[in-house]
């Protein structure tokens, strides 16, 4: 996925605080660098996927089910039930008086997190740029699904309590712009939560850049927490903050232990092809964090 031939690439400033993009590269993948802004540190993808691309980008269903280590899923059809239980573990961040509110799962996908949040109580809606992801998950939540972004205003102001951005940011073209669309569909006091790789774990720290969140061309941003509370203000205040991760088979945790690995990753990876799949669970922390911020009383 790295080589991305079909897609136009577009060089950009820093999104966060527009700075011109640094000439020191951190990591290189094919024609794409991964760079940290020399004014606010924010670390992000230059050149990048154009916008206009990006529909297209996520759209086949080679994405959601023969995808990998490098952009989308190896089956998403399979990895579901561990995403169901992964989001339920993320949702019980929220205090209990948000049970039975309106939710909105931004990049629902096919409708894992719809599954999860549905199964606590929530009136549960979803929301995704993908045509095939969308249509999944219409089949299975008919009527609460829309085909787009935020900033096509789909639902109506201040309509839901709670919104869930479960490994979305990180794809975003404009965080600030998406803060601003956060506050005008939720409610006064509602609650944003974030689930993005964390630049500053120790596992981004240690893999460097086989960091497994390093998904080219599909990630542009990669924020720390300091970066993500200023990509959501003024609109947010930041209740929380901590590490997560995700519920994962030992076939999955041992490919992407070997892709990380600078030797011997190869042994590990064909060790992985070796265990039965199933629906085994072990919770692994990714090097992500889970943020949860509240709306900001209007001024």
């Amino acid at each position: 996925m790295t080589a991305a031939a079909p897609f136009r690439l577009e060089s950009c400033a820093c999104p966060l605080c527009g700075e011109p993009p640094p000439t020191k590269t951190r990591a290189q993948f094919g024609p794409y660098r991964v760079v940290d802004c020399r004014s606010c540190s924010m670390r992000y993808l230059t050149p990048r996927v154009q916008e206009s691309d990006v529909a297209r980008l996520y759209g086949s269903e080679d994405y959601w089910e023969k995808g990998g280590s490098e952009g989308g899923y190896s089956s998403y059809a399979s990895m579901e039930p561990l995403l169901v239980r992964t989001f339920v573990r993320r949702l019980s961040l929220l205090p209990p008086r948000a049970r039975g509110a309106r939710l909105l799962d931004v990049g629902c996908g096919p409708g894992a997190g719809l599954n999860a949040a549905c199964s606590l109580g929530y009136d549960a809606w979803g929301l995704d740029v993908s045509e095939t992801a969308a249509k999944v998950a219409s089949f299975r939540h008919p009527g609460r699904v829309r085909l787009g972004t935020l900033s096509d205003r789909l639902f109506s102001r201040s309509f839901f309590d709670v919104i869930t951005l479960f490994d979305v940011i990180e794809h975003v073209y404009d965080p600030r712009a998406l803060a601003v669309d956060l506050a005008w569909h939720l409610a006064p006091e509602g609650r944003v939560v974030v689930a993005t790789p964390n630049v500053k774990s120790l596992l981004a720290r240690v893999t460097g850049r086989r960091w497994v969140s390093y998904k080219i061309p599909e990630h542009v941003l990669y924020f720390s927490p300091r970066t993500l509370a200023e990509a959501l203000a003024p609109g947010f205040e930041i209740e929380h903050v901590s590490s997560c991760g995700q519920y994962v088979s030992p076939d999955f945790l041992l490919s992407r232990i070997g892709d990380a690995l600078p030797f011997g990753g190869s042994i590990l990876r064909a060790a992985s092809r070796l265990l039965p799949p199933g629906r085994a669970a072990l919770y692994a922390n990714s090097g992500s964090m889970l943020v949860m911020a509240r709306r900001s009383p209007a001024p």
